[in-house]
Formats: structure tokens, sequence, C-alpha cells
């Protein structure tokens, strides 16, 4: 803002000299000169000569440790110089006005922080309204879940998919990164999955979709791990795809793995998947997680680590799903301790009871 006394504003660029500013913002403090004329600081500035400036005063805008602007005021030859207390009087006036700038870049800052606060509350809510609200009601299947995000939303995503013959599919995702992008990746792709599992081809052509789907959808760089599979009551038989997901348990009196049948979705939506097959024997249960549990830290930033939950999941081996689900979040949250929580994480626990 520039303004001029007497004459009103000026149409035409009004100078202001250069030194000065320079001056005052190398110093971060308040300048004046009485004579810039004869001023040994200023002796090299064609502009004090070429402008009349005989005096002029200037004074820095502070704001949280940094000049962000400042106020100059000068006077022609034929005017009276200007004093120290002028100086005086513009360094508290800049002062004053640091402070109001400052308040109202806060202010500004407050209103943003709490629309965004209003939308991550919205589209957590949103969130939460596309995870099962509750459990299928499977007589020969006991089942508890449970999620904790690390941010208000998060990447994590896990369903039930009750099918015919009163078979049970049971998905869980997790997308690279963390907070409100993963968190609508997600959600698209629970949209693609949930209409593509209504046609019901061949797990391989599914995931092989899947992944094109996410590779066309998302930027590079960008995956997602996701394991499907689907359980028989009457035999306990589970058919599955793994797209470089972290491989679930089945605990029984033997620990055993379901590894990946192929890579993370989005990655190279070229390469294809297998279906795998394996069984849950009476009183097995199967244990899905994402890596945020696996990877919890401590605040010696020791990792909770796959052994350490193997040996907890087959520990609780014989309890019902509440019951194991329970003692691994008990667990994890012990080891975890007050350490800050880096990523989602996500447990599903399925026993055969029958």
């Amino acid at each position: 803002v520039i303004h001029t006394f007497g004459d009103g504003l000026r149409k035409d660029p009004i100078p202001i000299s250069g030194s000065i500013v320079n001056a005052v913002f190398e110093s971060k403090a308040s300048l004046l000169t009485r004579d810039a004329q004869l001023d040994k600081r200023f002796k090299a500035s064609e502009s004090l000569l070429e402008d009349d400036v005989r005096s002029a005063i200037c004074s820095p805008l502070w704001s949280e440790k940094r000049v962000v602007g400042l106020i100059y005021l000068d006077r022609g030859i034929d005017q009276e110089p200007f004093t120290k207390e002028d100086l005086c009087l513009l360094s508290s006036l800049a002062n004053m006005a640091a402070l109001k700038i400052e308040n109202a870049k806060l202010f500004e800052e407050a209103l943003e922080k709490r629309a965004l606060e209003e939308q991550l509350t919205l589209a957590s809510e949103i969130q939460k309204g596309l995870l099962p609200h509750g459990y299928p009601e499977t007589p020969d299947f006991d089942i508890a879940a449970i999620q904790t995000p690390c941010f208000q939303v998060g990447g994590d995503y896990y369903d039930f998919f009750p099918l015919e013959g009163g078979r049970l599919g049971v998905a869980i995702g997790d997308v690279s990164g963390k907070g409100l992008g993963p968190s609508l990746l997600m959600a698209t792709l629970r949209a693609f999955f949930c209409s593509q599992l209504r046609i019901g081809r061949s797990l391989p052509e599914l995931f092989q979709d899947l992944s094109t789907f996410i590779h066309e959808s998302s930027n590079p760089g960008t995956f997602i791990t996701f394991f499907y599979g689907e359980l028989d009551p009457d035999t306990g038989s589970l058919r599955f795809a793994n797209a470089g997901h972290n491989a679930p348990l089945i605990v029984g009196k033997e620990l055993r793995t379901l590894s990946a049948t192929g890579l993370p979705l989005g990655i190279f939506p070229e390469r294809g998947y297998e279906e795998g097959q394996t069984g849950l024997e009476i009183e097995d249960a199967l244990l899905l997680f994402t890596d945020g549990v696996t990877e919890r830290r401590n605040e010696s930033d020791d990792e909770f680590g796959e052994s350490r939950l193997k040996d907890l999941a087959h520990g609780a081996r014989g309890s019902c799903a509440q019951e194991m689900l329970h003692t691994l979040e008990a667990s994890i949250k012990e080891f975890g301790g007050q350490a800050v929580l880096q990523d989602d994480m996500t447990i599903v626990v399925i026993k055969r009871d029958l």
C-alpha cells in the first residue's frame, strides 16, 4: 500500500529506496536517516539522489521470528527531517501492525483447520459406514474383527460376504500410504470389488481386473495388498487369492500360512493371479491382519513382529474368536505402550466351530 500526502494519490510509480529497504531486511531493525544525501551508509544510492530524498525512516514487521513486511516513509529536501521520536512512534506502529497480521493469520488458519477437521470427521463417518456393522449370522463360524486407524481415516479395509450354500466370503486389504488419499482409494476398490464379486467369475479373473482397475485409477507407485477367501461350512475348505497381502494364518494344531498368489494390486496389471486351496479343521481359526499389526513399534523402536503374533495366536488356540482377538489386541497395546501409532491396524478372526 502506497500513499502520498499533499497532492493526493500519484498515478505514476512511487520510488522507494532499495538501499534502505535492504538494510532493514538484513539488519531486522528500524532505521533512521536524517540526511540521506550525506549519510555514508547510502552514499552510493543513486535513487536517493534522483528522488531528492532527504530523510527516511523504516521499520520491519516481525511475525514468527521473520520479517514479513515493513513500513517506509521519506521526506524531500525541502521538508523537515524525521527525528528519533518519529522512529520510535513508527516502530510501535509496526509492532502493532505485525501483531494484528499474525492474529489474522492465526484466525484464518484456525478456520481452515476447523473446516478440515469437519471434513475429516465426515469422511471418517462415511468410511465407518462402509465397514461391516456386526458379523454375518453363520452358525458354523465364530467371527470377530477390529480396526484401529492411524488417523481419522485410513487405508485398511475388511468385509464379510454371506454366499450361497452357507459359504462365507472374507476380504482384507491395505492401501499403500496413510490418511485421506488411501481411504478414498480403498472406498473405490470396495465398490468395484463388490460389483464384480456378484458376477461370479473365477478368483484369478477377478483379481486381474482389480489390479488393472487400481493401476488405471491411482497414481504411479500406489498399490494395494488384498486377500479374499471363501469358506465352505460343510467341508471346511477355503479357496482364496492373495495379492501380496500379509500371509494369513490358520491357527490349529499346527500353524500354517497362506502365501501370496500374485503381486499387490496395481503394480503390474499384466501379471496374472492364481487360486489357492486349503481347509480348516473343526476348532481351527483363520487369522487375517494388516502390516500395521506386525510393524507396530514400541518406545524403543522395536517391532511387534510376525513371530510374536504367531506365538500369541497359537497360544490362544481353543479360545473363541472374540477371546483370541482380545488377547492379540491387549498384547499389541501393551507392547506399543505410549509410542505413537504409525499405521492402520486391522485384525479379523474366523473360527470354524462345527
